[in-house]
Parts: C-alpha cells; structure tokens; sequence
C-alpha cells in the first residue's frame, strides 16, 4: 500500500467516524440536543454539560485528528486516546449518578437502540485501535513528526 493510500484510508476513516456520529446525534436529538443547564439538579448539570462536551469531542476530535494526520500532522495522532475516552467516561458518570438517585441503570437504551453499540463501546475501542496502530508509525520528537518506512 502506497503512503498516498495509506493516507485516503486513515482520512476517509476519521470523516466516517464524525459523520456517523454525526448521523446518530441528528437521530436522537432530543438525547443530544438540549439545553443541560436546564436540569434542576447542580451535579447533574454539571454532568450532563460534560456530556454534551464529551459527545461532541467523539464528533469532531477522531475525525480531525485523522485528518490531520493524513495531511502528515502525525503529531496530533496523540490525543486520540483522550477522544476515545471522554464519550465513554461521560456515560459512565452520568449512569453511576442516575443509579444513586433513582436506584435503577438505564442501560436499557442500548438493547433498545443498538446503534448506541457503536457510539458507545465499538467506536472508543476502535479509536483506541487505530491509536495504537498509528501511533506505532508516527515517531515525535520535540514536536517534528517524522513517519517511519514502511516494512521491507
């Protein structure tokens, strides 16, 4: 596989991740889309104000960063992993605090919605994936990228 391959493939990837995210927080807009501070409740304003930072870090960040790094800014392959987590991390306090003050997990939703799948657990796995893999070819130093050779 020719560098310029390699390159469309780990771009064309990123804009799918975004654009699938994308898809599904323009299928559920009444989950995404609100106003978090309208909640009654201080912690889970402030919960849900992450939340709302946390998805859309997962919409934009892998994409752009993908990108980037198809453009050669193989440098910005390492906040990756951070992209990967927030969505995840997110969800989790938000499930933990729900089960505290209503006694009840709703992961329902993801038996429910199985779309929920992938945003939830498919795509943070395969984001920290592609990480692993990328990272593997991006060597920075002080800042200047440098990709190694491609296997002889």
């Amino acid at each position: 596989m020719t560098e310029l391959t390699r390159n469309l493939a780990v771009g064309g990837i990123g804009l799918f991740l975004s654009v699938f995210m994308l898809l599904v927080v323009f299928t559920f807009p009444g989950f995404f889309l609100f106003n978090p501070l309208d909640e009654p409740n201080p912690i889970r304003q402030v919960q849900l104000v992450f939340s709302t930072f946390a998805w859309v870090t997962q919409a934009t960040i892998p994409g752009a960063t993908l990108v980037g790094y198809a453009f050669g800014r193989t440098s910005w392959i390492r906040v990756l992993p951070f992209a990967a987590l927030v969505w995840p991390l997110g969800i989790i306090m938000n499930q933990v605090t729900l089960y505290v003050l209503d006694g009840v997990w709703y992961t329902g939703y993801l038996i429910q919605y199985p779309v929920f799948i992938g945003t939830d657990i498919i795509m943070p796995i395969f984001i920290i994936f592609l990480w692993q893999v990328l990272r593997k070819r991006a060597l920075v130093h002080d800042g200047i990228s440098v990709i190694e050779p491609p296997p002889s």
